[in-house]
């Protein structure tokens, strides 16, 4: 006579407990901010806007993506962290004809973190991407890339960075100095970011179910055209201050670990420029011509981990 095993309430419990620390304990590690995203499916809208040296033409945009990030605990001092991510942006041009055009971008990471003692640690990672405006493994669309980020905690509340950010563009080779911050400014207030690339202020207004905040973007990228013999790209935002963008967000946690999100703002020198193989602006598609700055609405969800317990000052 077979007998029927359930698990009490408890061991479960236990269970998942375990399973939770495994998953868990490599983010803080890996990742100075209070929160880690597993996974995220984010869409934007960009409403009509004008270009500037063609007033009859209009276009608006959208993008749609997501992208996935596991860590890899190897010991107490190492962490490997792997991710791939997918962007595509659809672009509908009005004027004296109709144009609909799309760009793709898709990368994979591979990175090793190394808590060195207490107090330093750092992050290594590659980041080989494909940029184009089809979706085809192809050498003349591929990019590799990559960051080394010093990381000093302070305190639990409080850590620095200091790195350095590289991408082999379709334009030449490009660098972003990165200096970050990690700050719990009260129980309720986050300000975490690595600058220029992206800075966060995050506050929490009921219990642990919603929060807002202002986060800042800045992107400067390209996307290989491949209607042509070759040599010919879009570069997205200005040639030196990039895509700015300035977001307000509220964040609802419908449960532990899944997050719905709401975003609206402006963007600032965010147009995309088709390049020539000689490196100067061309017109041969007017899509990608210069365009007035305009506003951001946009939302998503993410299954993500909140690590504010590890802020706490002993």
């Amino acid at each position: 006579m077979s007998k029927t095993i359930t698990k009490s309430p408890l061991v479960l419990k236990k269970n998942r407990i375990i399973f939770l620390l495994i998953i868990y304990l490599p983010f803080y590690q890996i990742h100075a901010q209070p929160v880690f995203d597993v996974f995220t499916f984010q869409a934007d809208y960009f409403p009509k806007s004008q270009y500037v040296d063609n007033s009859s033409g209009h276009v608006s945009s959208g993008l749609i993506g997501g992208s996935l990030l596991f860590p890899l605990k190897i010991n107490t001092n190492n962490t490997i962290l792997t991710g791939v991510d997918f962007y595509k942006t659809q672009f509908h041009y009005t004027a004296d004809t109709t144009i609909t055009s799309h760009l793709i971008a898709s990368s994979f990471q591979l990175g090793l973190n190394k808590q060195v003692n207490s107090r330093w640690s750092f992050l290594a990672i590659v980041i080989p991407k494909i940029s184009s405006d089809e979706f085809k493994i192809k050498s003349d669309d591929c990019q590799i890339g990559g960051a080394f980020i010093v990381k000093y905690k302070k305190r639990n509340s409080l850590k620095y960075e200091l790195g350095l950010y590289y991408n082999r563009e379709f334009f030449g080779n490009f660098f972003m100095p990165l200096i970050g911050i990690d700050w719990k400014i009260n129980s309720r207030a986050y300000l975490y970011g690595e600058f220029p690339n992206s800075l966060t202020f995050e506050y929490k207004l009921i219990n642990d179910k919603l929060y807002t905040g202002i986060n800042y973007k800045s992107i400067i990228t390209s996307f290989r055209l491949s209607n042509f013999n070759g040599g010919y790209y879009v570069r997205e935002g200005h040639p030196f201050w990039g895509d700015n963008q300035f977001r307000i967000f509220l964040n609802y946690y419908i449960f532990n670990h899944i997050v719905f999100y709401l975003e609206t703002g402006y963007s600032v020198c965010r147009y995309y420029q088709q390049y020539n193989n000689s490196n100067k602006e061309d017109v041969t598609i007017p899509v990608y011509s210069k365009f007035k700055d305009n506003l951001i609405m946009g939302g998503g969800v993410t299954f993500r981990f909140r690590l504010d317990e590890d802020y706490n000052d002993q």
